[in-house]
């Protein structure tokens, strides 16, 4: 009985032990906050008239950061009036 007890008790601080080491292991990423005002392109109502409708929504900007691999980056709308669906791809 005694015996089952500490052969847990040393699996469970053994596992523990790997968890913390293996968390302390993880690429320590210094988080930045940078605000930064992006623009928008007018609603080209001119080309949807006329039924084009390739790459109208496309719009490519710089960022001005470098993200680390399998980095995360939080974006957030300040102008919540603006309802339109936004998607953003990040490029290598």
């Amino acid at each position: 009985m005694m015996n089952t007890k500490i052969k847990g008790a040393f699996a469970f601080i053994l596992l523990l032990t790997v968890v913390v080491t293996i968390t302390m292991m993880q690429p320590k990423v210094n988080a930045a906050t940078l605000e930064k005002k992006l623009y928008t392109l007018e609603e080209p109502t001119w080309l949807k008239n006329q039924g084009f409708s390739k790459g109208i929504n496309h719009d490519k900007q710089d960022l001005g950061i470098v993200l680390p691999k399998a980095g995360v980056i939080e974006i957030r709308q300040k102008k919540y009036e603006l309802q339109r669906k936004r998607h953003s791809r990040i490029i290598k």
